[in-house]
Parts: structure tokens; sequence; C-alpha cells
């Protein structure tokens, strides 16, 4: 066996449970806490696994190879490595550092493609179900902006002191977003993402379910 093959038969066994060890004591896969948003743990190991193992996987058979790959195989070799770790990378930061906090006074908001801030529910000027990008954007008269995706944990709670806290002035007036965290609010925010329906009709239709919760603040 040549010296970079032991290297990889011996280095992939104690890389990957040191890799795993490290991020279970950082706390990046634990459980959602209260008064938390962010990504279950079900899209965080997805994310790190799309990304460990296809790079991995390519490489050792990279390293393995009996003969040396011509240009176009290396080329076509080379798009893949770059496709898995760029796409998987991109997953990470996602599922991982996303990470907002909330309670009555407002919202911190921390996300890899934006600034940390915070902000105060006295402070929103205008909530807005963006139906393409798939978010609710929470918007401060300084022109803070949070983007918040139903696919994040905890939404119901959040939900619960969103619409107990915003002003009574923004929820009236932007009709659809209110719908959005209604829904939020009745557990069901995970069906924006895959429903082509309009939330009014998405939550008509909830509401309308045997046993249902009942739409909040209508």
């Amino acid at each position: 066996m040549k010296p970079e093959e032991m290297a990889v038969a011996i280095g992939l066994p104690i890389i990957l449970p040191l890799l795993l060890l490290g991020l279970s004591r950082a706390g990046a896969l634990a459980a959602v806490q209260i008064g938390e948003l962010r990504y279950a743990r079900t899209f965080r190991w997805f994310g790190l696994l799309f990304l460990l193992i296809p790079t991995l996987g390519l490489l050792t058979i990279f390293i393995f190879l009996s003969e040396p790959l011509d240009r176009s195989g290396f080329v076509s070799f080379l798009s893949l490595l770059v496709f898995f770790l760029a796409g998987g990378l991109a997953m990470v930061l996602e599922f991982f550092r996303v990470r907002h906090r909330y309670d009555d006074t407002g919202l911190s908001f921390r996300s890899p493609w934006s600034r940390h801030r915070h902000l105060a529910w006295t402070d929103v000027q205008s909530i807005k179900w963006r139906r393409f990008m798939k978010s609710l954007d929470i918007e401060t008269v300084s022109g803070a902006t949070a983007r918040m995706s139903p696919w994040l944990s905890g939404l119901k709670p959040f939900a619960d002191v969103a619409l107990a806290r915003l002003p009574s002035v923004v929820l009236s007036s932007c009709p659809q977003a209110r719908v959005v965290l209604q829904l939020m609010s009745a557990g069901a925010a995970g069906t924006l993402m895959t429903d082509e329906r309009s939330p009014e009709q998405i939550l008509a239709a909830v509401t309308a379910r045997p046993g249902g919760p009942n739409a909040r603040n209508a």
C-alpha cells in the first residue's frame, strides 16, 4: 500500500469521529432551545453529510485510482469536487450559523450572510411574506431586516410572541404576513415551503381540519 493510501485508510476513521465529537461538544448539534430559532438537527446533519461524504469519497477514489486521469477526466473530477464543496459549505453555514433568539422585547438575529443585529418589536414598521423567496421579512424603522425561513425550528412560540408584541398597526397593515405568523403559531409553517396556495388559503384549510387549531387574531 502506498503512503498516501495508508494515510487515507488510517486518517478517515480518526478524523470523522473527532469532527463529530467537536461539533457535539460545541453545541452545534444540540436541540433547539426555548426562545431560540434555528434549523433542526435533521438539517444540520444533512448539510454536514452532504459536505463530508461526497467530498471524502471523491478524494478517496482519486487517491486509489490505478491510473492517472486524463485531462477531461480530471476536469470532470474537479467540477464534481467543487460542486460538493461549495454546496456543502453553503449548507453548513446556513444550517449551523443561522441562530436567532427572541423574548418579549425583540429579536436578536444572527446569520452568516449578514451582520448580527437586534430588532425591538416596537421598532418594527412592516412585515412581508416573500412568496418566491419563501421568507418572512421583518423590517424596522431604521431599515434593518430579519428574514425568517419557514423551515426554522421553534417558530410556533416565536409567532405567539410576535403576534402579541408587534404593533397592532403593523399587523393590520400587513395582512398576508400576519396570516403567515398565524400559520407558524398553528404549527403549520412547513406547508408554506411546499404548498403553492396562498397563505390565506393554507390557513383556511388548516383551521377547517377536524380538531385543527383556530386562527389567531382573526
